[in-house]
């Protein structure tokens, strides 16, 4: 059976887990993304890099902070509910004690 919509998208909710956090993680990203580059750019004008280099780092410090701020702020909050709907952490089954 082939996943998916006839049209050659994804159906809502039929990729897993882990596309799924991943779709929810670039909508927060995309909102977010240009005021920090603004601010990276302010901030790194004066630095003694190349183009290239600032660029790069900048790519880089901005995904990993807005991953860490939608993981650590948003996700299983009321703005993550807000954005992406309502999320439930997944608990694991405490180890029995045989």
């Amino acid at each position: 059976m082939e996943r998916g919509h006839p049209a050659g998208g994804l159906a809502v909710g039929t990729g897993t887990r882990s596309e799924e956090e991943l779709a929810d993680w670039a909508y927060w990203l995309y909102l977010w993304h240009l005021p920090l580059i603004l601010v990276l750019q302010r901030w790194m004008a004066s630095w003694p890099f190349n183009v290239h280099g600032k660029f790069a780092l900048m790519c880089v410090v901005t995904t990993g902070v807005l991953l860490l701020l939608y993981q650590a702020f948003v996700r299983y909050t009321w703005v993550g509910a807000m954005l992406n709907g309502p999320r439930v952490r997944l608990r694991t089954a405490p180890a029995s004690a045989a």
